[in-house]
């Protein structure tokens, strides 16, 4: 089973290859982590919402430049079935 634990550490490596690598590239990638994806999921409020997704897609200075984010998804059961 896949856990959240697991989806941080790939996203951290992710990270430091493509900031080593390419990093045009990785100056325009977001990766949600899996507890603000959890929040943009079951969250109702909607200033609560727009806050958690600017938090991923904009710059140190409130500029939206993510060209592209990545978020982990699953069925929301919170179990492990067979």
């Amino acid at each position: 089973m896949v856990g959240d634990e697991h989806i941080t550490a790939d996203y951290t490596l992710l990270e430091r290859e493509l900031h080593r690598d390419n990093p045009d590239l990785a100056a325009r990638m977001r990766f949600a982590r899996p507890a603000v994806a959890q929040l943009l999921r079951s969250t109702e409020c909607e200033t609560d919402f727009t806050t958690a997704f600017l938090t991923m897609v904009d710059d140190q200075h409130k500029n939206d430049t993510a060209y592209f984010l990545f978020v982990p998804v699953n069925d929301g059961h919170g179990e492990w079935r067979r």
